[in-house]
């Protein structure tokens, strides 16, 4: 931004979803009201495209935590924060173990297109984390454990479907278990599109994607000035004067302990459950 550019980027999304896996349902969030209220199922959408981020709970400041989102984990470093301070900066792979300890889950942003009240289709996101990232698992009637795929197994299943066709989200009827841990995921199926509403789609994305590639230009120019930060700060570190780097968190508002604690066992899902 400067004096004669001062247009800042706004992120399309005009609804911001997630799952709560010890309600099982899905909450949308309400920037009048600042609370997450109840979205009714089954819910049917169109997936526009996925990034990376990490979002989080850290108990030792009793904040949230979460990041800038990224498309290519291995070639765009991800700037992981608690609060306004930037605890990790790097590529997923150099800085995962860290993250996790610090209570920071590798999530999916998903940029979607879904109909609203009007019944126009508009551009909005679902966060996938947790249970409804990487699924569960359930006890049969023999006791044996049971996977149940999230959404990183449902896409891996139906990679060459899942940009063609819409995506309806339901509540899964088994109930996960981990220890004394009961927790919900939710079930994703495929519906088709028709030519009408795929076009609109397209044209969102369009949209999307020009949002997007304004928001990644941006991240490089704070990557770098963060690391210029970074410097100073070595130089100068008795002084404690060198500014602070601002990655707006576009995308759900950094959760509350409470938040966290209430969503129960969505967060005892455990990254090594992730590919990467």
């Amino acid at each position: 931004m400067s004096r004669s550019n001062n247009t800042e980027i706004q992120n399309p999304s005009t609804k911001w979803i997630q799952w709560s896996g010890s309600k099982g349902i899905l909450e949308v969030y309400n920037k009048e009201t600042k609370a997450n209220e109840e979205l009714p199922m089954p819910f049917t959408f169109i997936l526009l495209d996925e990034l990376h981020t990490i979002k989080g709970f850290n108990e030792a400041s009793e904040k949230g935590i979460y990041s800038n989102e990224v498309k290519d984990l291995k070639k765009q470093p991800l700037n992981v924060r608690i609060g306004k301070e930037t605890i990790e900066l790097g590529l997923y792979e150099n800085i995962k173990d860290v993250v996790k300890v610090k209570g920071g889950k590798y999530s999916k942003s998903c940029y979607i297109a879904y109909f609203d009240e009007n019944k126009e289709l508009k551009i909005g996101n679902i966060m996938m984390t947790g249970s409804s990232l990487a699924g569960g698992k359930y006890k049969d009637e023999k006791k044996n454990e049971v996977e149940i795929g999230g959404w990183m197994d449902f896409v891996s299943k139906n990679k060459n479907e899942v940009y063609k066709k819409a995506v309806v989200v339901t509540l899964e009827e088994r109930v996960c278990v981990k220890g004394a841990n009961k927790y919900r995921v939710p079930k994703f199926t495929l519906k088709e599109v028709s030519e009408q509403t795929n076009a609109k789609a397209e044209s969102l994305d369009k949209e999307l994607q020009e949002y997007l590639k304004a928001y990644f230009a941006n991240q490089n120019v704070s990557v770098a000035e963060h690391q210029s930060e970074s410097i100073v700060k070595t130089e100068v570190q008795e002084q404690q004067t060198a500014p602070q780097n601002h990655y707006e968190n576009l995308g759900f508002p950094t959760p509350s302990r409470e938040e966290i604690l209430n969503r129960g066992n969505d967060n005892i899902v455990d990254d090594d459950s992730m590919p990467f």
